[in-house]
């Protein structure tokens, strides 16, 4: 004779998880989440710091090609064409004079010269002999300042230099910029008058450019030599 059970759960082993042990699985989900979320955020913080050191090494070799390529185009005149100046009031028009001023200084024009390297932005595209400026201008006033470096470019027959405003950007987030001249002796200064005989009216042969740029990771260096094709040796030297 078969029996029936009237309570078909009876004698059936009913699972479940205890409120401690989802507690529990919820903490270690939450942990591995939380170290997951930390890995990319490492990931893509890193990636940021790439993507700015990329921006700066593009930035710092075009800079250095555009000052090259003007160095390499120097104008520079020299005996019987050149004259020593009467009086320092009166300096040659195509002078190479460069300054060491402090960085505290705003738009200290840092390096004049003239320079076959004309680069026209307008739609005449004439040629010439230019005048070449770079000069530092404050991105900010802070404790450590940032600057850039922009570029003033004039032809010589254009009439009197105009002041420094808006001129196109070379670099930026720079902490410093030395430049280096040397003689023909391979003697260094960070200071230059070629209208000036206490540079005897020489032009340098070579010009040494250090350039240092903020980035997240901690400053950047990048440095290059320029020889200068065209120079004028000392007076009295051949």
């Amino acid at each position: 004779m078969t029996v029936s059970n009237p309570n078909p759960q009876r004698g059936k082993h009913i699972c479940g998880f205890t409120l401690a042990e989802i507690l529990i699985a919820i903490a270690i989900f939450a942990l591995l989440v939380s170290i997951v979320m930390g890995s990319f955020s490492g990931v893509f913080s890193h990636t940021e710091e790439l993507a700015i050191e990329r921006v700066n090494n593009a930035m710092a070799r075009s800079c250095l090609l555009r000052m090259a390529t003007d160095l390499n185009n120097a104008y520079v005149e020299k005996p019987p064409f050149f004259k020593e100046p009467e009086t320092m009031q009166d300096p040659p028009r195509y002078r190479f004079v460069a300054t060491d001023r402090s960085n505290s200084a705003a738009e200290a024009v840092r390096l004049q010269f003239a320079s076959l390297a004309h680069v026209d932005l307008s739609a005449a595209k004439r040629q010439g002999i230019a005048i070449i400026r770079y000069y530092l201008e404050a991105m900010d006033e802070g404790i450590d300042p940032l600057w850039r470096l922009r570029r003033a470019d004039w032809l010589s027959d254009a009439g009197p230099l105009p002041e420094l405003a808006n001129d196109p950007i070379l670099c930026e987030n720079i902490r410093s910029l030395k430049m280096t001249y040397l003689n023909a002796e391979g003697e260094s200064s960070e200071v230059w008058d070629s209208s000036s005989a206490d540079y005897q009216y020489a032009t340098p042969r070579a010009v040494r450019i250090r350039l240092e740029l903020a980035s997240p990771a901690g400053p950047t260096v990048f440095q290059t030599v320029v020889s200068l094709p065209l120079w004028r040796p000392a007076s009295g030297k051949v």
